[in-house]
């Protein structure tokens, strides 16, 4: 008897198999390749100028730009870099410093340095930076978010433009009768370091007057904007004709003086004072009275 075997076609699970067993031998036999990772390029930071420039006191702002830049692949959003300011005076010698830092969001790639904080720009008064200060420089330091300093890039100097304040009688002209006082204020147009101004009175003998307050040199300290001079006026005999004295001021120290520097004091005779005159009147007879 004869006997034959029959092969059927295979399933199509047998094949499935089959095809994963052979992926799996490929990645076997193929040669591994590492995987590629992006690279993130750190931001580097610096001032769009280093040249020297000056701040006014007491003046507009003066707008320091930081700049931060990259050559590719990086990172947009929010970061920021910290800064010393260090004061120096006239003799170049320094007299303190101070801290802070630029922040930068979004797409933003250029920032001012606002200083003191709250407003706009660098501004200068005597209130903020030790006293005796001409310059400032500013050294970009670190990043606390990552990146680097340009050295070439890293310090901007600014020098100080004194700017004193104005100093100026309140009026142009003061009125008084002899045996009484008169009180002249002098304006310093704001506070800050200690400002001193003189003054006199000519054309009035000072023989005639006593000055009870605000001998010269005025002086303004601190957050005075206003110093008074009073004058006690002496009764002159017979001189009940107004006379009429210039006061002016000179020489200042941390101020400049203003239009109204110069100002007129009229001393006029008491009405008290007045002379006494008798005259004929025909329907009264002899009368006599003051002017």
């Amino acid at each position: 008897m004869r006997m034959t075997h029959r092969f059927g076609q295979p399933s199509a699970s047998r094949v499935a198999v089959l095809m994963a067993l052979a992926a799996v031998l490929m990645l076997i036999l193929s040669p591994s390749k590492p995987a590629t990772a992006q690279v993130i390029n750190p931001w580097v930071y610096g001032f769009a100028s280093t040249e020297t420039e000056s701040v006014i006191e007491y003046g507009p702002p003066t707008f320091v730009t930081v700049k931060r830049t990259c050559t590719s692949s990086c990172a947009y959003g929010s970061s920021s870099v910290s800064y010393t300011i260090r004061f120096y005076g006239a003799a170049s010698e320094e007299l303190g410093s101070t801290m802070g830092s630029v922040p930068f969001s979004g797409t933003s790639n250029e920032v001012t340095v606002d200083w003191p904080s709250g407003g706009s720009g660098i501004r200068a008064s005597r209130e903020v930076y030790p006293a005796g200060t001409k310059s400032m420089t500013i050294t970009l330091r670190s990043s606390f978010t990552g990146g680097t300093i340009d050295p070439a890039r890293s310090t901007k100097t600014l020098t100080i433009v004194e700017n004193p304040p104005v100093i100026s009688f309140d009026q142009a002209e003061y009125t008084v009768e002899e045996g009484s006082k008169v009180t002249i204020t002098v304006r310093r147009e704001r506070p800050g370091d200690t400002s001193r101004v003189s003054w006199e009175l000519s054309d009035v003998p000072s023989s005639d007057y006593q000055v009870l307050e605000g001998a010269s040199p005025l002086e303004f300290t601190g957050s005075q904007t206003t110093r008074q001079i009073v004058l006690s006026m002496k009764k002159v005999p017979s001189a009940w004709k107004p006379r009429v004295g210039t006061l002016t001021l000179s020489a200042p120290v941390y101020g400049k003086l203003g239009t109204s520097s110069i100002a007129t004091l009229t001393v006029v005779g008491a009405s008290s004072d007045l002379p006494v005159i008798t005259r004929l009147n025909p329907n009264e007879g002899w009368t006599s009275g003051g002017l």
